[in-house]
């Protein structure tokens, strides 16, 4: 009797542990995007991940906005884990070639930007939530 309560509540026990990070969604909407009404100005990020149709991978429609419209790219994403990486194209004017490494968590996700430089090595930080479009 005494195996069988232990074994029930480890098994209550478990379920209540968080998920790990191989169960964590990658995609949906990471934004920090706002309007600054003092200065009339649209700032900000905003990530929309969704999976493709080529080997199980993962595409990214970023958004910047650091006063007027935003500049947007559509970037394949390298994940490993809940890890994510992206590169901007370098025909996009204020960004190109800047290097995005980010880890995705339950509310959203934290990363650096860097230029070429190796990742986390004093590029900004970002934190974006997990949510809706600013659009939306």
């Amino acid at each position: 009797m005494k195996q069988g309560i232990l074994i029930f509540t480890s098994l209550i026990l478990a379920s209540l542990v968080p998920a790990n990070a191989a169960t964590t969604r990658v995609s949906g909407i990471y934004s920090d995007m706002y309007y600054n009404e003092e200065g009339g100005d649209l700032l900000g990020m905003e990530l929309m991940i969704v999976p493709t149709n080529t080997n199980g991978g993962y595409s990214a429609f970023v958004q910047f906005a650091e006063g007027g419209a935003p500049t947007v790219a559509i970037v394949s994403l390298d994940i490993d884990g809940t890890k994510i990486e992206f590169t901007i194209p370098k025909e996009i004017a204020i960004y190109g070639g800047d290097h995005f490494v980010g880890v995705v968590k339950g509310d959203g996700i934290v990363g650096h930007w860097s230029n070429g430089q190796p990742a986390f090595t004093g590029g900004k930080e970002e934190h974006l939530k997990r949510g809706k479009s600013y659009w939306q």
